[in-house]
């Protein structure tokens, strides 16, 4: 992924699918790591999200940072039509104003 400044590991198989899914659902309901992260669960919002928020209630991750502290995703999200995903894409740390020490 050219934006990317760290490496992706795409999932080989459907178990480490299931595996790093089962992950973000258990911290979708972090409160501090959805804000810093830009995620939510649109079940639970009166409006839909919209990007840069992921709805983790409509997406399915596909690839994850290849080194761990790294936090960068890839996901394709459903949120705007069931059949044919948006393939969407969280680095926050390139962004030198979400990234720690940033302005």
């Amino acid at each position: 992924m050219p934006w990317f400044e760290d490496p992706l590991m795409f999932m080989p198989n459907l178990d480490a699918m299931r595996f790093q899914n089962a992950a973000l659902d258990d911290i979708a309901d972090d409160s501090s790591i959805c804000d810093l992260f830009r995620m939510t669960r649109g079940s639970r919002s009166e409006h839909p999200p919209d990007l840069p928020w992921l709805d983790v209630d409509q997406a399915v991750l596909i690839a994850v940072n290849e080194y761990a502290g790294d936090d960068v995703a890839l996901a394709l999200g459903y949120r705007t039509d069931a059949a044919d995903p948006r393939v969407v894409a969280s680095d926050c740390w390139t962004d030198p104003a979400r990234s720690p020490g940033g302005p």
